[in-house]
């Protein structure tokens, strides 16, 4: 969709909240209910913004292999503008507001440390557009929550105003233009086809309501991984030692090691667990099964609360070893034992149980 040059809102960032909402990968978002349909493996939203003349609101969806037919290319868009005609009926919400506002603040207290190249070129470009005193945070902070001006850009987002981009092996045969420089093909029409125009059409005037709920799209929950407690802990007052040091357990089947460090004085914690499981290396086929399980277990979680997590700065990787299987986290302190919690239990459900759903199998076994 094409805008007005949103770098001049930059307090109130306007196209924030519903590329906030279309990117969310949580349950009830638009990816969750694109891969249950196997229509796509991923989908981002952002802004691309134009040197003071425009501004372009982009949505990308990756769609998996056999869903450029054009019968699939048509219900994904029914299910696109359904899901922003939802969020245009229901306006903004302050919550989901306040929660981008949140979980940018934290990206940007505790981001990574840049280059000194990458630093002085980004200043050199934000000294154009914002005001000296805020030229390191003015293109990651929402300083103010204006409704009115993201209900503005939501209400922008038409079938009518919308460009549609198709990439894909298999409209090679189509493409009847080449560009110069590198000798890609391409095909360019005037507008998006008639068909398609119609059928979403209808579907931005009134029948997005039936294609909501029969999908169960909606808003997501507010963050629970989201950490309220970033306070320090005291360090002893004796010189911490350079090696782990054996914590003493209250259960013999299990052993564990602290090491502390002071290096980057942030609270966060990295934990590796590994669960020793002689059937790993029994044979390859063992090994094999156990690594499936590893990617299953990530899969189902990506929506359930992975997606969430990442977003309020923890992370885990579950994954093979040489003696059984190795979980590491890595997060805030407060809320990694939520994390933990999390995938313990649904390692204990696909295990357990000998239940994943074929949708998840299959896309593992795709990948």
């Amino acid at each position: 969709w094409l805008l007005p040059w949103q770098v001049v809102h930059w307090r109130k960032k306007p196209t924030a909240y519903v590329t906030y909402l279309l990117g969310h990968q949580g349950q009830g978002g638009l990816l969750s209910v694109l891969k249950s349909r196997g229509l796509a493996a991923g989908v981002s939203a952002c802004c691309f913004d134009y040197h003071g003349v425009a501004t372009t609101l982009e949505l990308t969806v990756d769609l998996t292999p056999g869903s450029t037919a054009d019968s699939c290319v048509a219900e994904l868009g029914e299910l696109v503008f359904a899901y922003i005609a939802q969020l245009r009926s229901l306006g903004p919400q302050g919550w989901v507001l306040e929660e981008h506002a949140q979980l940018q603040q934290l990206e940007f207290d505790f981001q990574n440390d840049s280059s000194t190249y990458n630093l002085v070129q980004d200043l050199a470009c934000n000294v154009h557009y914002y005001p000296a005193e805020h030229v390191l945070a003015a293109e990651h902070l929402l300083y103010d929550r204006d409704p009115e001006a993201s209900q503005d850009i939501m209400d922008c987002m038409t079938v009518k105003s919308a460009r549609l981009w198709l990439v894909a092996k298999e409209y090679k045969s189509m493409c009847v233009s080449t560009e110069p420089w590198y000798g890609a093909r391409f095909l360019k029409r005037k507008s998006i086809e008639p068909d398609l125009l119609t059928r979403w059409a209808a579907v931005e005037s009134g029948s997005w309501k039936a294609i909501v709920r029969k999908n169960s799209l909606g808003l997501p929950k507010p963050n629970r991984f989201l950490p309220s407690d970033l306070s320090l802990r005291e360090l002893p007052p004796r010189p911490l030692p350079l090696d782990p040091v054996e914590i003493k357990c209250a259960e013999f089947w299990y052993r564990a090691w602290l090491r502390q460090v002071t290096i980057r004085q942030q609270p966060k914690v990295a934990a590796s667990i590994l669960f020793h499981c002689p059937f790993v290396t029994q044979s390859s086929t063992n090994a094999a099964l156990t690594l499936m399980l590893c990617q299953c277990v990530q899969e189902e979680l990506r929506a359930e609360c992975a997606f969430e997590a990442r977003m309020a700065g923890a992370m885990y990787k579950l994954e093979l070893a040489d003696t059984g299987i190795l979980l590491q986290l890595l997060g805030f302190r407060d809320k990694l034992a939520d994390l933990a919690a999390a995938v313990a239990e649904k390692l204990i459900t696909c295990g357990s149980s000998n239940y994943v759903s074929k949708a998840t199998w299959a896309q593992v076994k795709d990948q």
